[in-house]
């Protein structure tokens, strides 16, 4: 049987919170929420779900098993290379982005 899932920028419930580390944190401190409907073993690790976040830049790890793709609902978000040259442009309302799996990069909202 296959399950449907129907994704909205209000998800029903409690997200998860939380800030980045201390030592991957760039600028700000933006509070996370993650209301994360999916965690499945497919090809390595499959996340998926809504993630909402205030201003901020940090560093971020992506493990080799693990792969992300995000479409933008509201705001701007840049995934910028760990030496921060290579980066995606910034991405709005509607842009879709899959960063490199295995990457080490940094986010920036806003």
């Amino acid at each position: 049987m296959t399950t449907q899932l129907k994704l909205k920028p209000a998800m029903p419930g409690a997200p998860e919170v939380d800030h980045p580390r201390p030592e991957r944190l760039l600028a700000g401190n933006p509070r996370r929420e993650t209301w994360n409907m999916v965690d499945a073993p497919v090809g390595g690790r499959l996340y998926c779900g809504i993630w909402r976040c205030e201003v901020g830049q940090w560093r971020i790890e992506f493990g080799a098993a693990e792969h992300e793709m995000f479409t933008v609902l509201e705001g701007r978000v840049r995934v910028l290379g760990d030496d921060a040259r290579n980066s995606t442009p910034a991405l709005a309302k509607r842009s879709t982005c899959r960063p490199a799996s295995a990457a080490r990069s940094r986010w920036s909202s806003r």
